[in-house]
C-alpha cells in the first residue's frame, strides 16, 4: 500500500529549477496517491475498504482490495459504501448480473443508453482520460455500429468506439 504513495515537498533550497523563497519554510511532506485509471484485472471482485480525500485531486479516493491479494486506488464513486463490492470485465455471462453494479468497468458496448459514466477512454487500452473530475458523468446517447455518441459534462457531444472501458456511476463530491 505505501508503494502506492508518493512524497515530496514543495519547496527546494539552492533553486533547481523551482521557485525558492527564503522566508517560507518547507512545511510538511505531501502524500500523491497512485490511481489506477486502467483497471486491468478482469473478473476479479474488490472490496471498498475506505474512501479519503486526496490532497491533489478534487474528489476523494477509495482503497480497493481484491479477491486475489492486490491493493489499488480507484476514484470514488458517489452513493459507493465502504464494504460493496466492484468488478472489471471486458463482457461475458457475468456481465448480465452485475449490469446496474456501482463502480462496474467494462466497455461501452455492454452499458445501456442513458446510464451515467466516468473515466472514459479516449483510445482502447490507453487507461481513462475523460469525465475524472469531482461530481462529473457522462451518458451515452446513442450507439451505433462501432462507435457511440456521448454527451459529456462540459455539454460537448463526441464519439467513442465501443470497445473504450468505461466506469459506471458518477464521481463523487458532487459539491
Amino acid at each position: 500500500m505505501e508503494k502506492l504513495k508518493i512524497g515530496f515537498k514543495g519547496a527546494y533550497g539552492r533553486n533547481h529549477g523551482r521557485i525558492s523563497s527564503y522566508h517560507r519554510e518547507r512545511g510538511s511532506k505531501k502524500v500523491y496517491k497512485i490511481v489506477d485509471f486502467h483497471r486491468n484485472l478482469v473478473d476479479v471482485r474488490g472490496k471498498i475498504k475506505f474512501i479519503q480525500k486526496d490532497r491533489y485531486r478534487s474528489s476523494p479516493v477509495a482503497g480497493v482490495y481484491y479477491s486475489n491479494k492486490y491493493f489499488s486506488y480507484m476514484l470514488a464513486i458517489d452513493k459507493l459504501k465502504i464494504g460493496n463490492f466492484i468488478m472489471n470485465t471486458y463482457g461475458n455471462d457475468k456481465l448480465e448480473s452485475n449490469q446496474k453494479q456501482l463502480g462496474l468497468s467494462c466497455p461501452l458496448r455492454y452499458v445501456k443508453v442513458g446510464e451515467k459514466l466516468h473515466n472514459i477512454e479516449l483510445l482502447p487500452g490507453k487507461g481513462g482520460k475523460i469525465i475524472r473530475s469531482a461530481g462529473t458523468f457522462s451518458k451515452i446517447i446513442k450507439k451505433y455500429e462501432d462507435n457511440a455518441l456521448m454527451k459529456l459534462s462540459s455539454g460537448e457531444f463526441r464519439l467513442f468506439l465501443l470497445d473504450c472501458m468505461c466506469t459506471i456511476g458518477r464521481v463523487a463530491n458532487i459539491h
